[in-house]
């Protein structure tokens, strides 16, 4: 994934990457989402972790990363 650094022209929630399914560089609505990952009565609302979601705003493509951390406690 290639985000550039520039917000100029857009949103304060979107960004301009580059989409694969366009094939060039576009805006994306950006946000961080909690994403459960367990169906587990009262342990999912533990499981939540964090995920980046870029949708891109002309063809509509969404792309999700899980944000990585640290489990060892370093």
């Amino acid at each position: 994934m290639r985000t550039k650094g520039s917000h100029r022209g857009t949103r304060a929630d979107e960004n301009v990457e580059h989409c694969e399914h366009c094939g060039r560089d576009t805006r994306h609505r950006v946000s961080i989402e909690l994403v459960s990952h367990s169906d587990r009565g009262s342990n999912a609302r533990f499981a939540r972790e964090p995920h980046r979601v870029a949708n891109c705003r002309d063809c509509g493509t969404e792309r999700t990363v899980r944000l990585n951390h640290d489990r060892s406690g370093r």
